[in-house]
């Protein structure tokens, strides 16, 4: 949900901030009410004219977005707000684009990555607090330049991506030692680099589908440059396996269309590059004597029906079973939770386990933007 400029401008003695953000919001408003009506018609983007009312609604909040910069420097953090309504709703739009492959795919990336860069070179939004937000653009960025057959223009934007984690780093390792909410949102970060890197350099590995002798051996080193060869850990594993997923899941239109035996030869390395890749995943995320299996079961949901498409049946059978495995020890367990919390209700002590959720990215690339009021 957008913040309304009703509540947030104020104490502008000569207008020109207080008109721009009615402007915007006004802007705004029409384009959040566009993708809903669209969405709500063609949610899979299917057919050519709700691309193109889309790419339309798109290209009216970048605009918005411009008349907002063109207003004096001075004033630009008084609008920051602004700009992060403007990049929540270019994440929208170009969400649904950016599966599609092909030409959308790349319009969805130019958007994301110049709303990404909005938010970087503003002071009050380069921040950690909003680190999380700015890691979601770009790893939907990388990931329609994936879609979009670019592997190397996704390099490049996670490139950018390291570059300005890594500068918010040494500007906040100045005080030692980190607070822990700072010190936990510099490390999802780089797990989200590190995930998503191995995605970029797999798509980018052109004889991956042909090192038939032992092709694992190229995942793994793929991982390794990564920095991700720890297999020690309950947190090493869990991570391999989510940076092979990342690489692994089937796109919706280009990669679906390989993975059945579309036509041309690069679909056809495309689906021997991910079959390979759905077979490491597979390998990584399967529990060893008892443990909990790496991947949660949406995640191993998403595996499987990625292995079936690729005609790994095998390797779907045993995932499918692991994933039905997970969810009823996860029905076990909420049964007994409720049990517990009757009891604990009925005694008055607090059920509250403090148990985290599972993630898809650390800083949570797949969750919804949600823009934050300035105070007043």
């Amino acid at each position: 949900m957008l913040a309304r400029a009703r509540d947030l401008v104020t104490n502008d003695p000569d207008g020109e901030i207080e008109a721009a953000g009615w402007l915007a919001d006004a802007a705004y408003g029409r384009v959040e009410c566009e993708i809903l009506r669209i969405l709500a018609r063609d949610g899979t983007v299917r057919y050519p004219r709700s691309a193109q009312r889309l790419l339309a609604a798109a290209t009216s909040a970048r605009d918005a977005m411009v008349d907002l910069l063109a207003l004096p420097a001075r004033d630009h953090e008084r609008i920051a707000w602004l700009l992060l309504n403007g990049a929540i709703l270019l994440h929208g739009v170009a969400e649904p684009l950016a599966s599609r492959g092909g030409p959308l795919a790349r319009h969805a990336a130019e958007h994301l990555l110049w709303a990404a860069r909005v938010l970087d070179a503003s002071v009050g939004l380069a921040t950690i607090k909003y680190l999380p937000a700015r890691c979601r653009l770009y790893a939907l960025a990388a990931r329609a330049c994936d879609d979009a057959g670019r592997p190397d223009a996704a390099r490049v934007v996670l490139a950018l991506l390291g570059d300005s984690s890594h500068a918010l780093r040494a500007a906040e390792e100045m005080q030692q030692p980190l607070p822990r909410p700072i010190a936990a949102k510099l490390r999802a970060a780089d797990e989200d680099l590190a995930i998503l890197t191995v995605a970029a350099d797999a798509a980018a590995h052109d004889t991956l589908a042909d090192d038939i002798s032992d092709p694992g051996e190229t995942a793994e080193a793929i991982l390794t440059r990564a920095g991700l060869s720890d297999t020690a850990t309950a947190r090493g594993k869990r991570l391999r396996a989510r940076a092979l997923l990342e690489a692994t899941v089937v796109p919706n239109a280009r990669g679906l269309a390989g993975a059945v035996g579309g036509p041309g030869v690069p679909c056809t390395r495309d689906r021997a590059r991910r079959a390979v890749l759905a077979r490491a995943c597979s390998a990584a995320a399967a529990p060893v004597s008892g443990e909990i299996p790496a991947l949660d079961a949406p995640q191993l949901t998403l595996l499987a029906r990625t292995l079936f498409v690729l005609g790994e049946r095998a390797e779907f059978r045993r995932v499918a079973a692991i994933a039905q495995g997970v969810v009823d020890t996860a029905t076990n367990i909420a049964d007994a939770a409720n049990y517990s919390g009757v009891d604990a209700f009925i005694s008055g002590a607090s059920s509250d386990g403090g148990v985290e959720p599972p993630r898809e990215l650390a800083a949570g690339a797949a969750a919804p933007l949600r823009a934050e009021p300035a105070p007043a």
